[in-house]
C-alpha cells in the first residue's frame, strides 16, 4: 500500500508527522484522523482505477476472441485442384462439425477432436482419435489453415494439405444420393459377377410380349434401384458375392418421408433394422437367365423367381424411358 500511495504522490500527505513525538499528546489525534482518511481515499482511488482497466481488459479479450477461427459446421468437398471450377457433386464429401468435435467421411474415416490449438491467426491444430475403414484406430493430428470464409486447407501431419470447399446446405440430398450412388458403384464394381442392368420379364409364352410391356424386372444397379413387379427397392450396401450370385442390402416401398427403425424376429433373436430393409439375392442361372429372391419382412418365406434378359427393342425402349424421366 505505501509502494502504491507513493506512486499517486500520497505518500507526504498519509505519513504522521516526523514530530509527533514533540507534539504527542496534541497530535495523536490528529494523525489517527489523517490515517483514517488516507486509507478510505486511497480504497476509492484503487477501486476507480480497476474500474478503468476492467473495461479495456474485457475489449483485448474480445478482441482475441474475434482473431480465433474456426470453419462453419456443415459439408465440404476435398478438391483435387484438377478443375478450378469443380462443383460439390463431383467431389467427396467430408463432414466437419469442430462445435461437435467431429470430422467425418463415411467412405474413410470419422475422427473425434480430443483438442482445438489455434497455432497462428486462422490457423488450427487438431488432436484427434481416427477411426479409418481401411487402417485401424489411431491418435492423429490434422491442419486447418484457412483461405477465404468458403474454403480451407486441411491435411493430416506429414501429409499433403487438400483445399475442402464449403457445399450449399440446399440441395444436399442430391449431392448425398450422388455420393452413395458412386459408393455402391464402386462397391458392384468390384464383386466377380453381377447382373446386366436392364428389362426383365419372366421365360414364359408371351416373354417377347410382357418384355414390350415393361416387363416383370427391372435391374439398374447403376442407379442402385431394382423394380419387381410393384415393388421398388434401392441399394443400400453389397453384402457379399460369389462367381454366380450377389447378395445386396436394400430399402423397398418407402412412403416419402418415411424414417425409423422396425424391430424384426429373425433366427429366433430381435433385430432392429431401418424401414423397408430387405435383402435381395440375385444369382446367374444361365442363357441370360437370373433367378431373384428377395427377403420378406427380413426373412426369405418365398422361393426365387426366375427373369430372362429382354431383347434389344425392349431395352432401347427402357432407355428411351429413362431419358424421358
Amino acid at each position: 500500500m505505501a509502494r502504491y500511495l507513493r506512486n499517486l504522490g500520497m505518500a507526504e500527505y498519509c505519513a504522521p508527522s516526523r514530530d509527533h513525538r514533540k507534539y504527542q499528546g496534541r497530535t495523536s489525534l490528529a494523525n489517527a484522523r489523517s490515517l483514517r482518511y488516507c486509507f478510505t481515499f486511497s480504497i476509492a482511488v484503487l477501486c476507480y482505477s480497476i474500474g478503468i482497466t476492467t473495461p479495456i481488459f474485457a475489449q483485448q479479450d474480445a478482441k482475441i476472441a474475434a482473431q480465433k477461427w474456426r470453419p462453419k459446421d456443415g459439408p465440404y468437398g476435398l478438391d483435387p485442384g484438377t478443375d478450378p471450377n469443380v462443383s460439390c457433386e463431383m467431389l467427396t464429401l467430408h463432414d466437419i462439425e469442430l462445435g461437435r468435435r467431429l470430422i467425418v467421411s463415411d467412405e474413410m474415416y470419422k475422427c473425434e477432436i480430443v483438442k482445438i490449438t489455434d497455432t497462428a491467426p486462422a490457423t488450427l491444430r487438431l488432436d484427434a482419435k481416427c477411426d479409418y475403414v481401411k487402417k485401424r484406430k489411431s491418435r492423429d493430428t490434422i491442419f486447418l489453415h484457412k483461405i477465404d470464409d468458403q474454403s480451407f486447407f486441411m491435411g493430416w501431419r506429414g501429409q499433403r494439405q487438400f483445399r475442402y470447399i464449403s457445399c450449399p446446405e440446399n440441395g444436399m440430398d442430391k449431392i448425398m444420393a450422388k455420393a452413395k450412388r458412386r459408393k455402391m458403384q464402386e462397391q458392384i464394381g468390384r464383386q466377380a459377377w453381377r447382373p446386366r442392368d436392364g428389362v426383365y420379364a419372366k421365360p414364359e409364352t408371351s416373354f417377347e410380349d410382357r418384355c414390350m410391356k415393361s416387363g416383370d424386372a427391372t435391374i439398374d444397379l447403376a442407379e442402385i434401384s431394382i423394380s419387381n413387379g410393384i415393388s421398388h427397392c434401392e441399394v443400400d450396401q453389397v453384402e457379399g458375392g460369389t462367381q454366380n450370385s450377389i447378395s445386396l442390402q436394400a430399402r423397398c416401398d418407402l412412403k416419402p418421408g418415411e424414417t425409423g427403425m422396425v424391430a424384426r424376429s429373425i433366427g429366433g433373436g430381435i433385430v432392429f433394422a431401418p424401414v423397408g430393409t430387405e435383402k435381395i439375392v440375385i444369382t446367374n442361372a444361365g442363357n441370360q437367365t437370373i433367378s431373384l429372391q428377395k427377403s420378406r419382412n427380413g426373412e426369405f418365406s418365398e422361393l426365387p423367381e426366375l427373369f430372362a434378359y429382354c431383347p434389344d427393342a425392349a431395352q432401347r425402349a427402357y432407355a428411351d424411358s429413362k431419358k424421358v424421366k
